[in-house]
């Protein structure tokens, strides 16, 4: 059974998609909704001063609210319970850490978010998250 459903966010086609699919499966099910944006506020091997390191997190931070907004006015059009999560950190980490603290039972990602070349770099969150969430995950493409 579907109670709780993460549903992963950063604003690409791929994260409105994720987001149409899991309002259905809530829907179907009765589930609640729980919107996940993760921002990573930290530029790991940059060095910047003091002050454009916290310009660039509270930059970072900003968009990723305006971004649960936006999702959130999206999801509450389908009539489900709907909640919000800003974290911060790697999208990989914070989406399972969420998914297992929040006792999710499915987590709902688009295939694509993140750039080309940082696919390459590091790997699909999508895939990463298939293979280390506990509970059961959706991809859409």
């Amino acid at each position: 059974m579907i109670m709780k459903i993460l549903v992963a966010v950063d604003g690409p086609e791929g994260s409105s998609k994720a987001l149409k699919e899991a309002v259905s499966l809530a829907q179907k099910y009765q589930a609640a909704v729980t919107l996940i944006c993760v921002v990573e506020t930290e530029l790991r091997g940059w060095l910047l001063p003091l002050g454009l390191r916290k310009d660039f997190k509270d930059k970072a931070l900003e968009e990723g609210a305006a971004v649960l907004s936006r999702f959130q006015r999206v999801a509450n059009r389908g009539n489900v319970p709907v909640e919000t999560l800003l974290a911060q950190g790697h999208p990989v980490e914070q989406i399972v850490r969420a998914a297992e603290k929040g006792k999710f039972d499915m987590v709902v990602l688009g295939k694509r978010g993140m750039s080309l070349t940082r696919k390459i770099l590091i790997g699909s969150v999508a895939e990463k998250v298939c293979r280390l969430a506990k509970c059961s995950v959706l991809v859409v493409k």
